[in-house]
C-alpha cells in the first residue's frame, strides 16, 4: 500500500475519533458544564453585552463571506496551488456548516436558557444547542487558514477571534461549554478533511 494512502486512512480514523468525541461531549459530559454557563452568564454588564453580541453576530458572516470570496477568486486565479488553497477554504466552511446542522437535528439538545431560569438569554440562539454553529464557523476558518497559510501572522489574531466567538456564546447564555468544544472539534476536523481532500494527489500507477 502506498504511504500516502496509509496517511489518509490514518486521517479518516482520526476524524472518526474526533466526531465520536464530539458526540460524547453532547451526551455524557454536558451534565457537568451547566454550572459554568450559569456562572459566566451571571457576570453581565452593558458594555460586555454589546461587545459579545457584536462578536457573535458577525461570526458566521465573516466565515461565509471569506469562503464565498475564496471560491469566486479560485475561478479567476490561474496558478493551481492558489486555486487549491482557496477551494480548501470554501470546502471547509461548507463541510462544517453541513455537519453542524445535521448533528443539531440528530442530537436535539435543548439550549441552556430553555432549561435554567437563572440564565438571562441575550441571544441570538434559536434551534438546538449542540454543536455551537458559531463556534464551528469560527474555528473552521481559523483552522483552514492555519493549514493553508501556516506562516502568516494572521493566524494568532484569527484564533483569538475564534476563542472570543466561543466564549460569547456562553456569555450570552445560549450554549454550554461542551457545545463550544464540540464546535471546536467539528470545525477543526472539517478544516483538516477539506485540506486533505483538496491537496490529495493520487499516486501514479506504474
Amino acid at each position: 500500500m502506498h504511504m500516502r494512502d496509509i496517511k489518509y486512512r490514518k486521517l479518516i480514523f482520526i476524524l472518526l475519533i474526533i466526531l465520536i468525541a464530539a458526540v460524547l461531549l453532547s451526551s455524557v459530559f454536558y451534565r457537568y458544564d451547566s454550572n459554568m454557563v450559569i456562572y459566566i452568564n451571571s457576570y453581565r454588564n452593558p458594555t460586555m453585552d454589546w461587545l459579545f453580541l457584536t462578536i457573535t453576530n458577525i461570526a458566521g458572516t465573516i466565515t461565509y463571506v471569506v469562503a464565498t470570496l475564496a471560491l469566486l477568486i479560485s475561478f479567476i486565479k490561474r496558478l493551481k496551488p492558489i486555486k487549491i488553497q482557496l477551494r480548501a477554504i470554501a470546502l471547509a466552511a461548507a463541510l462544517s456548516g453541513l455537519l453542524a446542522t445535521a448533528l443539531k437535528h440528530v442530537i436535539h439538545r435543548v439550549r441552556p436558557q430553555d432549561v435554567y431560569l437563572t440564565i438571562h438569554d441575550l441571544g441570538p440562539g434559536g434551534g438546538w444547542s449542540f454543536p455551537s454553529g458559531h463556534s464551528c464557523d469560527a474555528f473552521v476558518l481559523a483552522a483552514i487558514l492555519s493549514l493553508v497559510y501556516p506562516k502568516k501572522r494572521l493566524i494568532i489574531p484569527v484564533y483569538c477571534w475564534a476563542i472570543a466567538v466561543g466564549f460569547s456564546r456562553m456569555y450570552l447564555g445560549v450554549h454550554y461549554p461542551s457545545d463550544i468544544l464540540g464546535g471546536v472539534l467539528i470545525g477543526s476536523s472539517m478544516a483538516l478533511l477539506a485540506y486533505y481532500i483538496c491537496t490529495y494527489k493520487r499516486p501514479k500507477t506504474t
